[in-house]
């Protein structure tokens, strides 16, 4: 495995390499099918971006999200945000994924492990692992075998969640599967903005009370529920990339005030957006014992 004009690697040890993915809108891979030749891995999407498996319905792929892929796996994304790809990658050596999915899947092949190419992601486990990536591209020598312990924690809940996600099948003429995925887009587009359940509906041509029912349906979250998330996730990016007074940062993602938005924070993630701040920036300030509060390896299921 090596660095290329889109990814960078930031830990390889024991089967597990962990990558920042960057695919600008204008680079070629846009305009034909990609293939996985790394590895099995975990993708975390920061933007949203339309991924689809070869033979398969595409899919919506968003902060809210993993997208799980074989090694081979040959796909094509469409782009949805002027950032085109951008995400975390997690590549994993297949005695760790067949170990993951033994509860799930025990016939699972170590050729072709993954059965399901996308699956929820916790945000507990969202933070854990946007935590332990700042860590690695930080610090050029971390613990090994602490880094593997965490990515195999992580990996265990992906799949855990993934697997765990109702499966409906997709069906190309299915309406109302279309809609939900169109407000998917829509929310991934706009969750900063205050749009009511009428106007979302009627952007999908659909009735309040039908879309809230297929949208729980389909992602096992209300409509709220997914586009408070967005924002949270947003938000967690924005402590992670940028130094901005927590006042700011809420209003600009459509919160009310500070203390909204710490409150919901604190009840997406488990920890306060100042807690998490420090986590990102450990040499800031003085040495106070915050970073260690966030415990990435600990952090509640």
């Amino acid at each position: 495995m090596a660095n290329t004009d889109v990814q960078r690697i930031l830990f390889q040890h024991q089967g597990l390499s962990i990558c920042r993915f960057r695919c600008p809108t204008g680079h070629r891979r846009w305009q034909r099918e990609n293939q996985i030749v790394d590895g099995h891995n975990v993708a975390f999407p920061e933007v949203p971006v339309e991924i689809r498996h070869r033979g398969l319905a595409a899919t919506l792929a968003d902060p809210n999200v993993a997208v799980l892929y074989n090694d081979g796996d040959v796909y094509q994304r469409r782009s949805l945000h002027p950032a085109g790809d951008v995400s975390n990658v997690f590549l994993f050596g297949a005695e760790y994924l067949l170990a993951a999915l033994a509860r799930f899947d025990p016939a699972a092949e170590p050729e072709q492990p993954l059965s399901h190419r996308v699956g929820p992601v916790h945000a507990r486990t969202f933070l854990k692992q946007r935590l332990l990536v700042a860590r690695c591209a930080r610090d050029p020598e971390p613990d090994e075998d602490s880094v593997l312990e965490t990515a195999l924690e992580i990996l265990e809940e992906v799949v855990t969640t993934a697997y765990a996600a109702p499966r409906i099948p997709a069906r190309r003429s299915d309406r109302s599967r279309a809609q939900v995925e169109a407000v998917q887009e829509l929310l991934s587009g706009r969750h900063e903005d205050s749009l009511s359940l009428a106007e979302v509906a009627a952007e999908v041509d659909a009735s309040v009370f039908h879309l809230c029912r297929t949208f729980k349906r389909y992602t096992g979250q209300t409509i709220h529920g997914y586009r408070r998330s967005l924002r949270l996730r947003e938000g967690l990016f924005r402590l992670e990339k940028t130094e901005t007074h927590l006042a700011d940062l809420a209003l600009d993602l459509g919160f009310s005030h500070q203390s909204h938005f710490t409150e919901a924070f604190r009840r997406e993630f488990g920890t306060t957006p100042g807690r998490v701040d420090r986590a990102f920036r450990p040499r800031r300030g003085s040495n106070s014992g915050a970073h260690r509060r966030v415990n990435l390896r600990h952090l509640p299921s």
